[in-house]
């Protein structure tokens, strides 16, 4: 039970980080397109 806990927040950790990663990116892409 505390290895499945472990795992449940190691894989939301990194799809925080992954999310996170890929906002910035959008964000950059738009903001370039824009001006």
């Amino acid at each position: 039970m505390n290895m499945l806990i472990r795992w449940f927040v190691n894989a939301l950790s990194l799809y925080i980080l992954v999310g996170s990663i890929l906002l910035s990116l959008v964000s950059t892409v738009l903001f370039s397109l824009i001006s």
